[in-house]
C-alpha cells in the first residue's frame, strides 16, 4: 500500500548490507596483506594461515575501536598493537615461534603508510597545513603501536617472570 515505507527500508537494508560487505572486505584484504608480508620475509608456510587470522583481528580490532570506542587515532592504535602483541605471543608459545614472526606480519594493516605517503606529499607541495596534519596522524599511529606492543610484552614478561619462579618453588 505505502510503496515509499517500503523502498525507505528496502534501501536502508541495502546500505546495512553494503556495509557489511565493506567491512568483510577490508579484514579480508588485511589479512592478504599480511600474508604477503610473510611471504616477503619468507616466514614458514605453515604460519601463514595463523597470519592471515592474526591481520584480519588486527585490522577489526583497529575497525571495533574506531567505530565503537573513540574516534582518537592514538587510543585506537594503543589498544590493536596491545590485543596484536599480546595475540601474537599467545600463539608463539603455541607455535613455539618467535613472536616476532607473528606480531610483525600481523600488525602490517594498521602501519601509517598513507598517512606517511599524504606526509611527503605535503612536504614537496609545501602545504604546511597538511603536512603538520598527516604528520602528527603517522607519529601518533605509530607510537601508538609502540606503546602498546611495549605494554603487552611487559606483561608477558612478567607473566613469564612468575611462572618461572612458581615452577622453581615447586622444586
Amino acid at each position: 500500500r505505502d510503496l515509499s515505507n517500503w523502498y525507505y527500508r528496502f534501501v536502508l537494508v541495502m546500505c546495512e548490507v553494503l556495509f557489511m560487505m565493506n567491512i568483510i572486505i577490508q579484514l579480508v584484504m588485511a589479512g592478504i596483506g599480511a600474508v604477503a608480508f610473510g611471504l616477503f620475509y619468507n616466514v614458514n608456510k605453515r604460519y601463514l594461515f595463523i597470519i592471515f587470522c592474526l591481520g584480519t583481528f588486527c585490522w577489526g580490532s583497529w575497525l571495533f575501536t574506531k567505530m565503537m570506542v573513540t574516534e582518537s587515532i592514538f587510543v585506537a592504535a594503543l589498544q590493536t598493537g596491545l590485543l596484536v602483541a599480546i595475540a601474537a605471543e599467545i600463539v608463539s608459545r603455541i607455535m613455539r615461534a618467535p613472536s616476532t614472526i607473528f606480531f610483525l606480519t600481523a600488525s602490517i594493516p594498521i602501519v601509517p603508510g598513507g598517512q606517511l605517503y599524504r606526509f611527503m606529499t605535503a612536504i614537496v607541495e609545501k602545504n604546511r597545513g597538511d603536512t603538520v596534519l598527516y604528520g602528527l596522524q603517522a607519529l601518533y599511529i605509530a607510537f601508538g603501536i609502540a606503546v602498546g606492543m611495549s605494554i603487552a610484552w611487559a606483561i608477558c614478561d612478567f607473566c613469564r617472570k612468575i611462572s618461572r619462579n612458581i615452577k622453581k618453588e615447586r622444586i
